[in-house]
């Protein structure tokens, strides 16, 4: 045991706190909790306090893949007008054509809240082509939602009106969608699991047999619908060869060769599980022998179905400690904002590169008189000083220390239910000689006795975790970067060695 001689564990952690001292002190995670107008106000703080989102005047201009200038700032900025507001837009809307009119004024056809705050659409002098050059009010909007503090399009396409033609919008509900499902799926999933693990105390063998037979008359049945969904279409004289690529699965469902593969695929996986039972058999004895007495542990203690619970707890805290301190870490540099053109295609704004510096403060768009649409929009954070450019190591000594805690807590956890299992086990009258609350017991005893050894533990598995990380992470960038430079190919000047990793992954299993 690593203790003192006076029972106090030793410290645990072997990285330092300094890194994170620095980081809690000079960085500013408002950059990255709140959005920011065009102007580098945050939007639900200080005068925009009652307006918490951001909305983008021309949303379409955020790709990165059809906008020089945003290519130009790497991606760090949507390059057009930002302007807080209070709420997200809730209908469709789009600037009619006799807003174009000579004669037209601004304040019949824009709406002041989401139009820049510089603008006043009553007592301007503008008409509405000036205002759409220079970005002020928006041509369009779409029904929205806040997600993060940005309005971002959120709607069904059926409801889309006939004339709202927009390329490149997409909504967001999609998305939400799959990821209740998921959410509703685990649920389910975790449900399942535990009434599962309740019937094991009574019916292991059971339902083990159900399972093992189910499994094999759930294949019996694919092997019989395929062998039908293939004799209908025996006679067809549709192949695979006439069909071109087809995003819709159902289109390769009616040519015969998809079910005869499906056939094929089926049958082999089914005999693979058939020769399996019947060479493992006795192993299989063996098993429901060690999981009827694992059922017979668990309910003379079942507050350790509960347990994992407390793992997933401390989990979470570990990875919100870290993520806070990296954002601290990220954005520890003082914000850096550059003079760019919200529409290049004006005359005479393609002068305008983004790769000068400005500040919003003191910032006169009069001094670009030639271009009109030309604004200061955040960039990223300052990398010059001395604590900025050592900021990757910081991280670095971060990521250390999320991983130590990681496994820190993933042994503590091991130990507390060893050792509960351990009180079940010796214990020669069940369950008169288990002391109560043993899962609590075996908490406390795990803390005052084994911290030490379980540190230590996790500093030597986060020694062989981090390069293994970095060495997959270089893995897969240069295999990205190849594919891009190679046009799809996989063709390599190296060789990534897979040994080293297979190495370094059985060290953490020793």
């Amino acid at each position: 045991m690593f203790m003192s001689s006076q029972g106090i564990p030793p410290r645990t952690s072997p990285f330092s706190e300094d890194q994170f001292l620095r980081a809690w002190l000079f960085g500013d995670p408002r950059h990255v909790f709140f959005s920011q107008n065009s102007t580098g106000m945050f939007c639900g703080a200080g005068v925009n306090i009652n307006e918490p989102n951001v909305f983008y005047i021309d949303i379409l201009k955020c790709d990165t893949e059809t906008n020089v200038m945003a290519t130009t700032l790497k991606g760090h900025q949507c390059l057009t007008t930002q302007v807080c507001v209070k709420e997200c837009p809730s209908e469709f809307w789009k600037l009619p054509p006799e807003a174009y009119a000579s004669d037209a004024l601004p304040k019949d056809f824009f709406q002041q809240k989401y139009c820049d705050p510089s603008l006043d659409l009553v007592h301007t002098t503008l008409t509405v082509q000036d205002i759409l050059d220079q970005e002020l009010c928006p041509y369009f909007y779409t029904p929205s939602k806040a997600a993060l503090g940005r309005c971002l399009p959120s709607f069904d396409p059926k409801h889309v009106p006939a004339d709202f033609i927009l390329p490149g919008l997409s909504s967001v509900d999609d998305t939400v969608k799959h990821i209740k499902n998921a959410m509703g799926g685990l649920l389910a999933a975790m449900i399942v699991s535990v009434v599962f693990m309740l019937l094991m105390r009574y019916w292991v063998s059971l339902l083990v047999w159900l399972l093992i037979v189910g499994v094999l008359a759930v294949g019996a049945y694919g092997i019989y619908h395929c062998y039908w969904e293939y004799n209908n279409y025996r006679n067809s004289k549709l192949t695979l060869g006439d069909l071109t690529f087809n995003s819709k699965f159902s289109v390769y469902l009616q040519v015969k060769e998809t079910w005869l593969a499906f056939l094929v695929i089926l049958c082999l996986v089914e005999l693979v599980l058939l020769l399996l039972l019947k060479s493992l058999g006795n192993k299989i004895s063996s098993a429901l022998a060690l999981l009827e007495e694992s059922s017979r542990a668990v309910s003379y203690v079942m507050s350790t179905l509960a347990y994992p619970l407390v793992t997933f707890i401390l989990l979470v805290v570990c990875v919100c400690y870290w993520g806070v301190t990296s954002l601290f870490l990220a954005t520890s540099g003082a914000p850096v904002y550059r003079a760019i053109s919200l529409n290049s295609s004006i005359a005479n704004c393609h002068t305008i590169t983004g790769l000068e510096n400005c500040l919003p403060q003191t910032f006169n768009a009069l001094a670009y008189s030639t271009c009109p649409t030309v604004h200061c929009v955040f960039f990223k954070y300052d990398d010059e000083g001395f604590f900025q450019r050592n900021a990757a190591y910081l991280q670095i000594f971060n990521v250390l220390a999320f991983l130590w805690c990681v496994n820190f807590i993933i042994a503590l956890g091991q130990c507390t239910l060893a050792s509960t299992f351990a009180t079940f086990y010796w214990a020669f009258s069940k369950p008169d000689n288990i002391p109560p609350y043993p899962l609590l017991q075996a908490f406390i005893w795990t803390l005052r006795y084994h911290v030490g050894s379980m540190a230590f533990g996790a500093v030597i598995l986060t020694l062989f975790q981090f390069p293994r990380i970095f060495l997959e992470y270089l893995d897969h960038k240069f295999r990205v970067d190849d594919l891009e430079r190679n046009n799809g190919t996989t063709q390599r000047p190296y060789y990534m060695s897979r040994s080293l990793m297979r190495i370094l992954h059985q060290s953490e299993n020793c």
